[in-house]
């Protein structure tokens, strides 16, 4: 079995890889361009790894668009070419995750079916998605559970169904880092450096002016440094979030 998933950290997660790692598929592929053949010595590499691998599990199947699902269908097709003529090459699939949660970047969620207004790769994509026939749906939340939990269970209903509101966001706003006491706001601190690192690379990385954070990210930071770093950086976000918020309302 091979675990994937669309992004670094999504596949770190999960105690995966990342899609374009394990299939050998360049990053910046665009839609409307065919996946390119894999040299020979790459091909053995993936033929080999993949000889005894019989199920590949996905997750965050909401961050997996139907091109990168044809690149999917394509590579295995190239890894075992005695079964092309199937659906990624007869290899038993399992996608999970939120379609309410994060879209792709750069291409077409799983869901979307006017081939009119794609590439197509992503048409095929399409009809490869039409394979997947069973689903089965987890009803029952496991991480906020309790009536303590109540209220922020509610506001990551609201966020998955487009109903966040001003009382969500203060609500929210309650557990900022600002709105801490000192005590907490220690605490939080004491947090695994590396792991805060991570967490503000996710969190920064399609945001504007953020060359205070990238200095978070630089190699070596003594201990101290680092926290005083990532304050800056939390000041940043609280800062453009409070921005952005306004100007929608």
């Amino acid at each position: 079995m091979k675990v994937a998933a669309p992004t670094a950290n999504a596949g770190f997660i999960v105690n995966g890889e990342t899609l374009h790692a394990l299939f050998r598929i360049p990053p910046k592929l665009k839609c409307e361009n065919p996946l390119p053949d894999l040299n020979k010595g790459a091909l053995r590499e993936l033929q080999e790894l993949f000889k005894d691998i019989q199920l590949i599990v996905i997750d965050e199947k909401s961050m997996l668009g139907i091109h990168m699902l044809y690149l999917i269908h394509k590579r295995l097709t190239e890894i075992k070419p005695k079964d092309c003529m199937k659906p990624f090459a007869g290899m038993s699939i399992i996608l999970m995750g939120d379609f309410a949660q994060l879209p792709p970047i750069g291409d077409l969620p799983l869901y979307y079916t006017d081939t009119k207004k794609m590439s197509k790769f992503q048409a095929d994509g399409v009809e490869l998605f039409k394979v997947f026939k069973q689903t089965i749906i987890f009803d029952e939340i496991m991480r906020q559970q309790g009536e303590s939990q109540k209220r922020f269970r509610e506001c990551l209903d609201n966020l998955a169904s487009g109903n966040f509101n001003q009382s969500d966001w203060e609500y929210l706003g309650e557990r900022s880092f600002y709105s801490l006491s000192v005590d907490e706001q220690e605490d939080f601190m004491r947090v695994d450096v590396p792991k805060i690192k991570t967490a503000l690379y996710f969190i920064f990385q399609n945001l504007p002016n953020s060359k205070c954070f990238l200095h978070v990210l630089a190699g070596g930071l003594c201990e101290a440094h680092a926290k005083k770093m990532i304050s800056r950086s939390l000041e940043h976000l609280r800062r453009t979030a409070e921005k952005q918020f306004g100007e929608e309302t």
